[in-house]
């Protein structure tokens, strides 16, 4: 049974009160009631509230200053003021401020704000819903499943396809070139790749807006760093890495979002995820820019840095991508933190159609894979035991079994390796299969070229990660 949706109305008027409950009541909703804010704000101390709808001119307390206590102290319930004067500027600071989800003016039309109230209600079941999976993958977090977790992040807007691997990437070299100490990696790790895992409870129609953002959507989206915060903060495992995830968007000069911190009072884990995250998505396209050149996004990093960001974590930054491109860059990006495995690395293929077998072996061709081909399941058995291969590719479609049903009943084996698997455009809910089947990623048929190769490259350089971390054989 899904939970009652809470709603919390504040009126200084008890006929008004009166009036909304009795439009808004039904099974599925438990509304609660406030005279003022001071009576709400004790309400919701005791009582978790998914909306509040609250009138502006009241005595003691206004709407707009309940809704910043709000925003501050219960940064996932929605915000509503409902108020007979229309007044612009409030409406801006209640959007501003307040983070305000809708502003609407008495006399109330009814339909207008029951459509408006399930409109809410809807979002917050799909956010629940969003949040429970995560949730319950987080509790099993292991690298494998991180990274699967911030590519499904990713799905919700194409234009950032690789940018946490990217900030991840950056991040590391960073900090080794700092000198951080290598114990300190795995939450760096961690909180690089699931630095926007906040955008999960964000609508893709703000995401992928390609025009200008209204100050209602600006306001959304930033609230991603303490929606992140509020996913992984209980993980024990996560908790170092939900900091850096709340304070990815904070600034040295203290303008930054959502605590306003100040220079070192920012983890100088969080300062270099902030300058990784800016630089990539200056130099990659978004919905609301065209990708920048090198030279221009380094350019912006050294003359923010001392007002954006930590002015020696800046220059660095700039400093070492200038030296790899006049001399040689890291192989791989994070390889540089690894130890190396082997050049010609191991890739067992479980597939009993022709097409894709020819397509794999024509799109991997090279020195660089060995890749062994298993039409049936016992096959691929037996050189999962025999090969102790670094990567499994799986269809999605065997002639006696599912691929995914191949892997639910894989024996256990402290060094498996890294898996893909491949699905047709026809398949959903791919998301539930992350944490019970540990799937790396998907790749969806047909495939072109370039992204196979890339996913492949990107695998396997995770094995190395593993390899390189212990977590291969300690992840039980």
């Amino acid at each position: 049974m899904p939970k009652n949706f809470h709603i919390l109305l504040v009126d200084d008027e008890v006929f008004i009160l009166r009036s909304i409950f009795r439009l808004l009541a039904a099974e599925d909703r438990e509304i609660h009631l406030a005279e003022s804010g001071a009576q709400a704000l004790e309400l919701l101390a005791r009582h978790p509230i998914d909306l509040v709808l609250s009138d502006h001119r009241m005595p003691g307390m206004t709407g707009l200053e309940l809704m910043v206590e709000v925003c501050r102290l219960y940064p996932r319930t929605i915000r509503m003021i409902l108020t007979g004067y229309a007044d612009q500027q409030v409406a801006i600071e209640a959007i501003n401020r307040g983070e305000v989800y809708r502003f609407l003016t008495k006399p109330w039309d009814d339909l207008e704000l029951l459509a408006t109230v399930e409109n809410a209600q809807q979002k917050i079941s799909a956010a629940d819903l969003s949040q429970r999976k995560l949730e319950q993958q987080l509790n099993r977090v292991d690298l494998e499943t991180v990274m699967a977790l911030a590519e499904t992040i990713e799905l919700k807007d194409p234009y950032t396809k690789g940018h946490c691997s990217r900030v991840r990437d950056y991040s590391c070299r960073l900090a080794r070139r700092l000198g951080l100490s290598e114990s300190g990696l795995p939450d760096l790790i961690y909180g690089s790749l699931l630095h926007d895992c906040g955008k999960i409870g964000i609508s893709e129609a703000i995401l992928c807006n390609r025009g200008l953002l209204s100050a209602e959507e600006k306001a959304q989206i930033k609230r991603h760093p303490l929606l992140g915060f509020e996913l992984t903060r209980k993980i024990s495992r996560l908790q170092k890495a939900s900091l850096m995830i709340r304070q990815h968007h904070e600034r040295w000069d203290g303008g930054g979002y959502p605590d306003g911190l100040i220079g070192e009072q920012i983890l100088l884990e969080a300062r270099i995820i902030a300058i990784a995250d800016a630089f990539d998505a200056m130099s990659s396209n978004r919905p609301y820019h065209q990708a920048m050149s090198q030279d221009k996004a380094l350019a912006i990093v050294r003359a923010e840095s001392g007002c954006q960001f930590d002015p020696h974590l800046g220059e660095m930054f700039c400093e070492m991508l200038n030296e790899e491109d006049s001399g040689e860059r890291d192989n791989g990006a994070i390889r540089v933190f690894l130890k190396n495995v082997g050049q010609r690395e191991k890739i067992v293929l479980l597939s009993r159609d022709d097409e894709v077998t020819t397509l794999l072996q024509e799109h991997l061709k090279g020195g660089q894979y060995h890749l062994l081909v298993a039409e049936d399941r016992a096959t691929a058995l037996s050189l999962l035991e025999n090969e102790s291969p670094d990567l499994l590719i799986v269809d999605e479609e065997l002639a006696d079994t599912s691929g995914f049903d191949f892997l639910r009943h894989l024996p256990e084996d402290e060094d498996r390796p890294i898996r893909l698997a491949l699905v047709s455009d026809s398949h959903c809910d791919l998301m539930s299969f992350i944490s019970e089947l540990e799937i790396y990623q998907f790749i969806r048929k047909p495939w072109q070229e370039s992204c196979l190769r890339h996913t492949v490259a990107q695998a396997l350089e995770w094995r190395q990660m593993l390899l390189g971390m212990g977590a291969v054989a300690g992840r039980s």
